[in-house]
C-alpha cells in the first residue's frame, strides 16, 4: 500500500482524526477538561459494561455447578441411603446366620466375645488370616488390618480354653478366613468396577431391590470363585517347518467331545478332548510331536485354497465341519473322511466367516470381502438368501436360539442384525466400535458381544438395542484375535500374545494369561519375547461347570487352561 493511501486510511479512523484534532486545534484548559471527564465517564461506563458481562457469565456458572452438585449431593445421599438399607439386610441375613443351630459351637466363638468377631466379620475390619507371611504383604494398603493382632489371638486363646480339642474346629475357622480375606483381597483390585456394577443394580425401583442386592451378591460370589487359568495341556497346530502356523479358528462340537482347528497351514485337524487330557496327564510335558500323533486329523487336500478364517460347527455327531477361504469357497467336509463333499462358490471375494445354525442344523451362513452375506443349505447347491450390505463382513453369527435372527460385523465399524424373513433391511444396526468388527457371540437369545480393532470388545442388548458395557485391558489394532463366551465369562486373544477374561458384569479384564514362547522343537515354554506373536483364536468348552478355556496363537502352539 503506498505511504499517502496509508496516511489517508489512518486519518480516516475515528480516534485517528480526534487525536489529530486535539494536537492541531485551540483548546483552552477548560475545554480539555470538560473532555477528559467526558471520557473518564465514558471509560468508567465501559468498564461497568465489561464487569456487568464476567459477573453475569459468573454468576450462571456458579449457578450451573450448584445445580450439578445439588444432583449430584441427591444422588450421593440416594446412595448412601441405599448402601444403608443393604448394608442392615446384609447384617440380619449375617445375624440369622449365626444363630442357626450348632453355628457358634462349630466354630468355637466365646458367647462374651460374639460381638467382636461378628464386627470383624461384617463391620469392615479383617477377620483372622492365618496365610503365610507372602500372601499378608500381597494384601493392599487398604487391608492392612488383615493380619492377626495381639486382641485376635488373646481371643482364639480363649475360645480354644473353651472347646479343648477342636482342632478340626480351628482348622474349619482358619478356611473360612483365608478365603474371607482372598475374596476381599479380590473385590478390592476391582473396587471401582464393582461399586459402579453396584450402583446400576441399585437403580432398580424398590419392589425390585431385594432382587437387585441378591443379584449383586450373586455376582461378587461368581466373580471372586475364580482367581487364574491352570495349564491343562499343550498341543501344536502347525509343524516345525511352517514360519506361520497361525490358528484362525478353533470350535467344539456339540456334545464337547472333540474340537476342530484351522489356519494358515492349508489343514483342519480334529482332536478328541477325552484323549488330551489322558495324554497330557493335566499339564506334565510330553514332547508335542508325540501328542501330534494322536490327534492329528487327516490331511486336507494341497489343492484346495487356503483357509483364511474358519468358524466351522460340526453338525449330526461330527459328521461335517464348515470352512470358508481366500477364494469366497465355502466347503463342506465329512469330519470323519476328510472328505470334501460340497463347495458353494458363489462369493467373489474371501469368505471371512462361517456359521452353522444351532436351532437348524441345515442351514449355515457365511460372510465375505464381497461385502455379501448368503445362507446355504445344506441339501441345496446354491444359496437360499443373499444379504447386502455396503462394507467388507468380517464375521457373521447365528442366534444360538432362533434360526431366524442372525448377526454380522463388518468393516464399516457396526454390528448387523437381520431377520432372515424380513432380509431386505435390519432389525437394528448397533453403532459404538471406532473400527471393522471383527467378532460376534451370542451370549443368549438377547445378547450378544463384539470385539473390533478399536481393542474393545462390546456387550449388546437386542432387545433393548442398547449397549449395555464396553471392556477394555487387551490390545487388538490389526489381528483376528479370537472371541469366545461361556456363561458369565467372555474371552479374547490379544496383540501381546495374551488371553484376558472378562466377568459380564465388570469392564476390566479379571484375569490374564500370558502365552508365552514355545521352543519349536520340544515345544516347552521360552523366556525370549517376541512382539510379532499375538493370540489368534479362543474357544471355551460349551460344558459350563468345566471351565475349559482352548487357546492357540500365531505360532500355532494351542493351550488347553482350566479357569479354577
Amino acid at each position: 500500500m503506498p505511504l499517502n493511501d496509508f496516511l489517508q486510511e489512518r486519518e480516516a479512523h475515528p480516534r485517528s482524526r480526534l487525536r489529530h484534532d486535539l494536537l492541531q486545534a485551540e483548546y483552552t484548559c477548560e475545554d480539555i477538561d470538560e473532555m477528559v471527564s467526558a471520557l473518564t465517564a465514558k471509560k468508567r461506563e465501559l468498564k461497568a459494561r465489561d464487569q456487568q458481562v464476567e459477573l453475569e457469565v459468573l454468576l450462571d456458572f456458579l449457578r450451573n455447578t450448584r445445580t450439578e452438585k445439588e444432583e449430584a449431593l441427591a444422588r450421593l445421599n440416594a446412595q448412601i441411603h441405599c448402601l444403608d438399607s443393604d448394608m442392615r439386610k446384609v447384617q440380619e441375613k449375617l445375624d440369622a446366620l449365626k444363630q442357626q443351630a450348632g453355628y457358634q459351637n462349630s466354630f468355637g466363638v466365646v458367647e462374651d466375645d460374639e460381638d467382636q468377631i461378628e464386627h470383624g466379620i461384617a463391620g469392615g475390619a479383617q477377620v483372622p488370616n492365618e496365610a503365610s507371611e507372602e500372601e499378608d504383604e500381597a494384601v493392599p494398603l487398604q487391608q492392612a488390618g488383615s493380619k492377626r493382632s495381639r486382641t485376635q489371638l488373646e481371643l482364639d486363646e480363649k475360645a480354644d480354653a473353651v472347646s479343648p480339642g477342636n482342632a478340626p474346629v480351628d482348622s474349619c475357622q482358619t478356611h473360612v478366613a483365608k478365603r474371607i480375606n482372598i475374596n476381599k483381597k479380590r473385590v478390592a483390585e476391582h473396587f471401582e468396577d464393582l461399586q459402579r456394577c453396584y450402583f446400576d443394580f441399585s437403580q432398580s425401583s424398590s419392589a425390585r431391590r431385594e432382587s437387585a442386592l441378591s443379584s449383586f451378591c450373586s455376582t461378587i460370589s461368581k466373580f471372586t470363585k475364580f482367581s487364574r487359568f491352570e495349564h491343562i495341556n499343550t498341543l501344536r497346530y502347525g509343524d516345525i517347518y511352517n514360519a506361520s502356523s497361525i490358528v484362525s479358528s478353533i470350535e467344539f462340537d456339540r456334545d464337547d467331545e472333540y474340537f476342530a482347528t484351522a489356519g494358515v497351514t492349508k489343514k483342519i485337524k480334529i482332536f478328541e478332548y477325552g484323549c488330551i487330557e489322558k495324554t497330557g496327564l493335566m499339564g506334565t510335558s510330553q514332547k508335542e510331536e508325540d501328542r501330534m500323533d494322536s490327534f492329528d486329523a487327516p490331511y486336507i487336500p494341497a489343492n484346495k485354497k487356503p483357509i483364511s478364517s474358519v468358524l466351522h460347527y460340526p453338525v449330526l455327531e461330527m459328521s461335517q465341519i464348515a470352512s470358508s477361504d481366500y477364494e469366497g469357497i465355502v466347503s463342506l467336509w465329512d469330519a470323519q473322511t476328510g472328505v470334501n463333499t460340497l463347495n458353494y462358490d458363489e462369493h467373489e471375494k474371501r469368505a471371512w466367516s462361517v456359521d452353522f445354525s444351532r436351532t437348524d442344523p441345515t442351514q449355515l451362513a457365511s460372510g465375505s470381502d464381497d461385502t455379501k452375506v448368503k445362507i446355504w443349505s445344506v441339501n441345496q447347491r446354491s444359496s437360499v438368501c443373499t444379504i447386502e450390505s455396503k462394507a467388507n463382513i468380517c464375521c457373521v453369527k447365528f442366534n444360538p436360539e432362533s434360526s431366524h435372527h442372525i448377526a454380522f460385523g463388518s468393516a464399516d465399524h457396526h454390528i448387523h442384525y437381520y431377520d432372515l424373513r424380513k432380509a431386505n433391511e435390519p432389525l437394528f444396526v448397533f453403532k459404538g466400535h471406532r473400527k471393522a468388527v471383527s467378532y460376534v457371540k451370542f451370549l443368549g437369545r438377547d445378547e450378544l458381544v463384539s470385539a473390533s480393532t478399536d481393542s474393545t470388545l462390546k456387550l449388546w442388548n437386542t432387545s433393548r438395542m442398547t449397549c449395555a458395557r464396553t471392556y477394555t485391558g487387551h490390545c487388538n489394532e490389526k489381528n483376528f484375535v479370537g472371541l469366545s463366551a461361556s456363561g458369565d465369562w467372555i474371552s479374547c486373544g490379544s496383540e501381546n500374545n495374551s488371553v484376558y477374561t472378562y466377568y459380564k458384569e465388570l469392564r476390566d479384564p479379571v484375569v490374564t494369561v500370558k502365552f508365552g514362547n514355545s521352543n519349536p522343537v520340544t515345544g516347552e515354554d521360552s523366556l525370549d519375547e517376541d512382539p510379532s506373536q499375538f493370540v489368534s483364536s479362543v474357544c471355551w468348552k460349551k460344558d459350563t461347570s468345566s471351565n475349559i478355556l482352548l487357546a492357540a496363537n500365531s505360532s500355532g502352539v494351542i493351550k488347553v487352561l482350566q479357569l479354577v
